[in-house]
């Protein structure tokens, strides 16, 4: 799925059961995302969480380089 998306990025992510693991369903979906935004001109990034070894290799399988950044930055607005 997609997380969030502005019009130059957006974040990316999939799920996949254990018992549904080694299949090659998590990075057919992750491909099918990147492609379409991709085609979009938008970037994909996609965030792995310390320790999740299996969403970092599936992010290196489909092309996704590690960028080294580790702080999440966020903002809230009230109006």
């Amino acid at each position: 799925g997609v997380n969030w998306c502005s019009p130059i990025f957006a974040e990316v992510y999939v799920h996949v059961e254990p018992e549904e693991r080694g299949r090659g369903r998590g990075r057919a979906v992750v491909n099918a995302l990147v492609e379409e935004l991709l085609r979009q001109g938008i970037t994909p990034l996609y965030n792995v969480t310390d320790g999740n070894d299996i969403s970092l290799e599936l992010a290196r399988q489909v092309g996704f380089v590690d960028t080294g950044a580790r702080e999440i930055m966020a903002q809230v607005v009230r109006e």
